[in-house]
């Protein structure tokens, strides 16, 4: 009977450490997994321990908001223009690299190139 109660408990200690993981945006599936093989106690320390990919900080005032805020909560801050340039910038340059691995070039002397040739266009 104990034994069966000490299953349900790992059980439910890895379900717990599955949520906390996917509250802060990671797959709840491999910590799970990690915890169910290793031991609830190592997956609960390491989900503590890993970075909260559904918040970013603020460029301004460095708080921790949410990862789609268009505005910050903190300081009223407009962030979507510098991000989608941003966004318009790694776009540009991905396809261009594409196109300039397709003529030959490495991948190292592509990017090189696509970010020069962004930096002198924009």
């Amino acid at each position: 009977m104990s034994s069966i109660i000490g299953v349900i408990l790992w059980i439910i200690l890895c379900a717990l450490t599955a949520t906390l993981a996917e509250r802060k945006g990671h797959k709840g599936i491999g910590y799970f997994l990690l915890a169910l093989f290793l031991s609830p106690l190592i997956g609960l320390i390491i989900v503590a321990c890993i970075s909260n990919k559904t918040q970013k900080l603020c460029p301004y005032c460095k708080n921790a908001i949410d990862i789609h805020a268009t505005v910050c909560g903190f300081c009223g801050k407009e962030l979507t223009k510098k991000n989608s340039t941003n966004a318009e910038k790694e776009k540009w340059i991905s396809e261009r690299i594409v196109e300039l691995i397709s003529t030959g070039k490495t991948a190292t002397d592509a990017k090189i190139q696509a970010e020069a040739e962004y930096s002198v266009e924009k």
